[in-house]
């Protein structure tokens, strides 16, 4: 996860337990939860996709938590979800297709 490794490389300590892994938004939703009753919970949120981010801002929202203000989060895919959500996600575009144009050339270089 790029984020972690962002943790260690500015010598950041790591909590195990502000790391959700969810799968779909239902579980973005279960873990947002589950993060906003911690005591020492972020004021930061990354979730790894626009949908997900979506489940964890609902999430944020039922604990009455203000987005931002409380709590910032942001993603990393620029779905159409990203512009439906109050307030509108902040995130980041991946270009999937150059990704992989690049490691696909990186790969036959190396072959």
């Amino acid at each position: 996860m790029g984020g972690i490794r962002a943790l260690k490389d500015a010598r950041l300590p790591r909590d195990e337990e502000l790391i959700i892994q969810c799968d779909n938004q239902a579980d973005a939703m279960i873990g947002g939860e589950q993060l906003m009753r911690r005591v020492n919970c972020s004021d930061r949120i990354f979730a790894r996709n626009d949908l997900t981010a979506a489940g964890v801002m609902y999430a944020i929202k039922h604990r009455r938590f203000k987005i931002p203000g409380d709590v910032a989060i942001s993603s990393f895919t620029n779905d159409l979800v990203s512009t439906l959500t109050d307030p509108t996600l902040i995130t980041v575009e991946q270009h999937g297709d150059k990704v992989g144009e690049i490691a696909t050339d990186l790969l036959w270089r190396r072959i």
